[in-house]
């Protein structure tokens, strides 16, 4: 699976599968999927990142406010729900440091 970007908005991944960087909405077959933003903002994080380790800091960083106490499970309770929406297991888990989607 190439990360195939034919415009330099949309970026392609697994089968049918492609991202909006300008609307950060996600797509499978042409039919938008229904992601909350924080879901929406890990999968840019991952597909821009595409096959290197987001580490769980870089994506509560990333995801959430500074200001916000955050830990590791909300991170895997928001992987565990984006993997369901999407139903292909493309989001990778490098046991513990982080998560990442395979160039």
């Amino acid at each position: 699976m190439k990360n195939k970007k034919t415009d330099k908005n949309i970026i392609e991944f697994a089968t049918g599968y492609h991202f909006n960087l300008k609307t950060k909405e996600t797509f499978y077959q042409n039919q938008k999927l229904k992601l909350t933003k924080k879901e929406s903002l890990f999968l840019k994080l991952l597909l821009l990142n595409m096959g290197q380790v987001v580490t769980f800091e870089q994506a509560t960083n990333y995801i959430w406010n500074k200001e916000e106490l955050i830990t590791e499970n909300n991170l895997r309770t928001l992987v565990w729900r984006l993997r369901n929406k999407l139903k292909t297991d493309i989001i990778k888990n490098n046991q513990g440091i982080g998560y990442f989607i395979e160039a």
